[in-house]
């Protein structure tokens, strides 16, 4: 059996979109206040361009971050300070954070991470005392809410990825807050068409991987992270192309019903942490799914991560852990991001898996588990 780590593009789906006109969008993307891109880079990139910040602005970021997330920043001159956070449960620590601040410091970026929603009122206040742009990085969770209200929407600017989430071939968006930046300094004329069949036929292929049970042939010119589940660690310094939002993808996620994507997440969730072999070795990262959380993967903590990993891999299940440090962290500094992006391992439980395949992950979790023991 083969477990992608993201859903492929079923044929049904892509047939349903061939025959259908339909074109409208969920209605929290559909808002005048949402701008939707190729990549959730492009969309920070064009949002702190948007909030007219001073050159050599500070901007306050977690040390548990991407190369991704953090080269929008450095591609505008943008000075980052790093904070720390509680390796245990990804809680920031607030009068700490509040001694990184200087006279230059205008944006707090926090991370809602896969799918769980940061401190947000606390980050609100706390920019709200000190005079800051609140930045919400909601890659992995465009379908999270708290208390009915999506992620992404309560700070100046909030960043999608939902191609983590739904076989589309590119696909992120900006969310401006009411308001907030300048629309002005947003040139979408200036964005690259990404060509995307091949990335169509490779998500068409990965769905073939998962049902076939065989490996579908590998395609030039993607990268791993379209192609295969194997993770690339990005250069932070180095400038990737800003592409427009796909209109292959605007059709499929209008196609999609997002409210069974995030049914099935959660039940996925769940049913797999009641199968899982819990142990000093292995344990979950949050004990608990709150309400409104739609989960992009169901994070574990084990010391034995990279060998997890690809142990599991070579079973077919395509876990893999997140991220690779980017340079600009000193992990002497920062030792809960160092020890989180070292023990963290990510189980793929998204909509296109059944009891069987989430059976089948927990049984080959077990079994690794005993073979390294």
């Amino acid at each position: 059996m083969l477990i992608s780590r993201n859903p492929g593009l079923s044929p049904s789906l892509l047939l349903r979109v061939l025959a259908s006109r339909r074109s409208r969008l969920p209605d929290h993307l559909a808002s005048r206040q949402v701008i939707l891109l190729g990549y959730g880079r492009t969309a920070l990139y064009l949002g702190l361009k948007a909030l007219r910040l001073p050159k050599e602005s500070n901007a306050l970021l977690p040390s548990y971050i991407t190369s991704s997330a953090l080269s929008p920043f450095l591609r505008l001159g943008i000075v980052p300070q790093f904070y720390d956070l509680d390796p245990r449960t990804l809680a920031i620590d607030w009068p700490a954070l509040e001694h990184r601040l200087s006279a230059s410091t205008r944006v707090l970026m926090i991370v809602h991470y896969f799918g769980f929603p940061a401190e947000v009122e606390k980050a609100r206040r706390f920019c709200k005392e000190h005079g800051l742009a609140l930045i919400e990085d909601a890659a992995h969770s465009f379908l999270s809410t708290i208390d009915g209200r999506y992620l992404g929407t309560f700070g100046d600017i909030g960043i999608y990825s939902m191609r983590k989430m739904v076989p589309i071939p590119n696909g992120g968006a900006l969310v401006l807050g009411q308001g907030k930046g300048d629309r002005s300094l947003i040139d979408l004329d200036r964005l690259s068409a990404e060509p995307d069949r091949r990335r169509l036929i490779a998500l068409l292929g990965r769905y073939v991987e998962s049902h076939a049970g065989f490996p579908f042939p590998r395609l030039p010119g993607l990268s791993p992270a379209v192609n295969h589940s194997v993770v690339t660690k990005p250069d932070s310094r180095k400038q990737l192309a800003d592409y427009g939002f796909s209109p292959w993808s605007m059709r499929i996620l209008c196609r999609i019903d997002l409210a069974d994507v995030a049914r099935q997440r959660r039940e996925n969730y769940q049913f797999l942490t009641e199968l899982l072999p819990f142990s000093r070795a292995v344990s979950l990262l949050w004990s608990r799914l709150p309400a409104g959380v739609c989960p992009q993967a169901l994070p574990l903590l084990t010391a034995k991560r990279d060998v997890m990993a690809k142990a599991l891999r070579d079973r077919g299940v395509e876990a893999h852990g997140w991220p690779s440090m980017p340079p600009e962290v000193d992990q002497h500094e920062f030792r809960g991001a160092a020890e989180l992006a070292d023990k963290v391992l990510l189980l793929p439980i998204h909509q296109e898996l059944g009891r069987g395949a989430v059976t089948y992950i927990a049984q080959t979790v077990s079994a690794v588990l005993e073979y390294s023991a």
